[in-house]
């Protein structure tokens, strides 16, 4: 004989169960488009600053985001454009042409080379 409250248990784990699975094979959420440089400015500066950022949201066009500081001339950013795209490529012509900045170049993962026998 079946205890009464079974089917509704049954249900519920079974729903449980059906929701997990469609969650953990649910595609992952995609992360808003972006594009690191390295900026090479002429002048040591606090690459963080509001003031900086602003100038370099101001001449590329496109938000700007800090990531970190290779030394006190250069630093990485984000450029909310998609690489290689024809608005971001502008925002870094734009940023290439202004005086202040050194250089701009694409910041890409380097792998180390392997080790020698």
């Amino acid at each position: 004989m079946k205890a009464p409250w079974l089917s509704p248990v049954l249900a519920a784990c079974t729903f449980c169960i059906l929701s997990a699975t469609a969650a953990c094979s649910a595609p992952p959420v995609a992360e808003a488009a972006t594009a690191r440089v390295l900026i090479g400015f002429r002048e040591p500066v606090d690459g963080a600053a509001r003031e900086v950022l602003s100038r370099l949201e101001s001449v590329a066009g496109v938000s700007v985001r800090y990531v970190t500081s290779v030394s006190t001339t250069s630093h990485a950013y984000e450029l909310a454009c998609p690489a290689g795209a024809i608005s971001c490529e502008a925002a870094i012509r734009a940023l290439r042409a202004d005086p202040a900045l050194r250089d701009v170049a694409p910041d890409r993962l380097r792998k180390p080379l392997a080790p020698r026998p």
